[in-house]
């Protein structure tokens, strides 16, 4: 007899469940995707300042690597990462943008590589 009961609530619990939106009653699913809507819009107006700030920065850091080339008239991947704060990976991907642009040559090879401004 007890399991009967017990079952009965069980079952009285999930039909109960099944019920229930997600939501509460007074709010509108049409006022829940508006919400969504905009919520989206705003995240990517964020996203897209954030981008440009990162595109502005990496400009600013090949800049500076280029500035700093000219006055030593020579650079390697352990200059650009005293002056950026990038690890290694980065400074050697913002040295070899230079080289593909033109502004820098590379000599030398694996650990012995440094660059000269053209």
């Amino acid at each position: 007899m007890n399991k009967n009961k017990a079952l009965k609530i069980n079952t009285e619990a999930l039909n109960a469940a099944d019920n229930k939106k997600p939501w509460p009653e007074n709010i509108k699913q049409a006022d829940l995707l508006t919400g969504a809507y905009f919520f989206r819009k705003r995240l990517d107006s964020l996203l897209a300042v954030a981008n440009e700030a990162k595109k502005t920065n990496a400009e600013k850091n090949l800049e500076k690597i280029l500035n700093y080339a000219k006055k030593a008239n020579k650079i390697t991947g352990n200059d650009v990462e005293r002056l950026t704060g990038k690890k290694s990976k980065q400074a050697s991907k913002y040295l070899k943008k230079l080289v593909k642009k033109g502004e820098l040559s590379s000599f030398g090879q694996g650990k012995y590589t440094f660059y000269r401004p053209n």
